[in-house]
C-alpha cells in the first residue's frame, strides 16, 4: 500500500531520482520552482518510506489551474498510483473554474475519460549538436534585460491567459543565454526564454507576432550556443513555422495534447505562441 503526502523541498532529490528513471528531462532547479511558485502545490506518494510517484498543480493567477509532473516509478507501475496521483492534482486544483495540462498519447485517454477535452496538438522539437541554421527573414534581435520583463510579461498575460511574471523572471535570470527580444521601429515583436536540462537544454517560451520573429529570436539563440543539443515544444498546426524549423536541424521526437476540463472558450492568443514553457509549466 502507499500513502500520499505533501512534497516538499526535502523530496526534491526523490522527485529528481523519478525524473530519470522516466528518462524525463528535469533538473532539480525545475522542481524548485514549481514549490516556489505553488509552496502547497505537490504531492508525492510513499511505499516503505521511499518516494515512488509523483504529481505538481500550479494555480494561474486565479484564471486556471495546471496539473504537471505526474511520474511513477517504473517498479511501481499498474498498482493504481498514476490515477491517484492524477486525482490527487486535481483535488488541489479544485477551487478553480479551468483545470489545463499537456498530455502524452499514452496519457489522452485517461484524461478524456477524467473529463478532459482536447485544445491543440504539439509537438517537441529534438536539434542535436549540428550548428545549421535555415535562412530568415532579418530581424532585429538582442538580448533581453530586466528593463524588457514588465512589458513581456504584459503581452504574456494576453497570450497564454494567466500572468507569468515570476516564472518568466525565473527563466531570464536562470538562462541568460537563452532570454532574447526581437524588436523593430514599432516596438517588441517577439520574445523568448529556455531552460538547461538534463539531456537537452529546453527552449520556450517563445512568444511572436509572426514566424519570420520567431525564427530570429531562435536563429539567434542557437548561434549563440552551438553544439548545445535543444529541444522545443511547438504547435503542431503552424507549417511555416515548422517547415523553417526542420530546415534548422530540429525533428520531430514525439508529441504532445494540450487538454482542458470545465471552463469553455478560447483561452489567450495560442497563434502567437511559437514554443511553450513545456509541459511541467504550460
Amino acid at each position: 500500500m502507499f500513502s500520499i503526502r505533501p512534497m516538499t523541498a526535502h523530496d526534491i532529490p526523490a522527485g529528481l531520482r523519478l525524473c530519470r528513471v522516466s528518462r524525463w528531462n528535469q533538473l532539480a532547479s525545475d522542481w524548485q520552482q514549481l514549490l516556489a511558485l505553488n509552496p502547497n502545490g505537490a504531492r508525492v506518494a510513499v511505499v516503505d518510506g521511499r518516494v515512488v510517484a509523483s504529481v505538481a498543480a500550479l494555480d494561474y493567477d486565479a484564471r486556471f489551474g495546471w496539473v504537471a509532473m505526474v511520474l511513477v516509478d517504473p517498479a511501481h507501475r499498474r498498482q493504481g498510483l498514476g490515477t491517484a496521483m492524477l486525482t490527487a492534482g486535481l483535488e488541489l486544483l479544485a477551487h478553480l473554474p479551468l483545470v489545463r495540462l499537456d498530455a502524452t498519447p499514452a496519457g489522452y485517454p485517461i484524461y478524456r475519460a477524467r473529463g478532459f477535452e482536447e485544445e491543440y496538438r504539439l509537438v517537441r522539437m529534438e536539434r542535436g549538436v549540428s550548428d545549421r541554421v535555415a535562412a530568415a527573414a532579418r530581424v532585429g534581435v538582442r538580448r533581453m534585460t530586466p528593463a524588457d520583463h514588465a512589458a513581456i510579461a504584459a503581452w504574456d498575460l494576453d497570450v497564454f491567459g494567466a500572468s507569468r511574471r515570476l516564472l518568466i523572471e525565473w527563466l531570464a535570470a536562470g538562462a541568460h543565454s537563452y532570454a532574447w527580444v526581437a524588436e523593430d521601429a514599432s516596438g517588441i515583436t517577439g520574445w523568448m526564454c529556455g531552460r538547461h536540462g538534463f539531456a537537452f537544454d529546453h527552449l520556450g517560451p517563445i512568444i511572436a507576432r509572426n514566424h519570420s520573429a520567431a525564427a530570429g529570436l531562435v536563429g539567434a539563440c542557437v548561434r549563440a550556443s552551438p553544439g548545445v543539443p535543444m529541444i522545443l515544444d511547438a504547435p503542431s498546426d503552424a507549417p511555416e513555422w515548422f517547415a523553417w524549423l526542420q530546415a534548422s536541424g530540429f525533428q520531430v521526437q514525439r508529441p504532445f495534447i494540450r487538454m482542458r476540463r470545465g471552463q469553455k472558450g478560447i483561452i489567450g492568443r495560442p497563434e502567437e505562441q511559437f514554443a511553450i514553457v513545456g509541459p511541467e509549466f504550460g
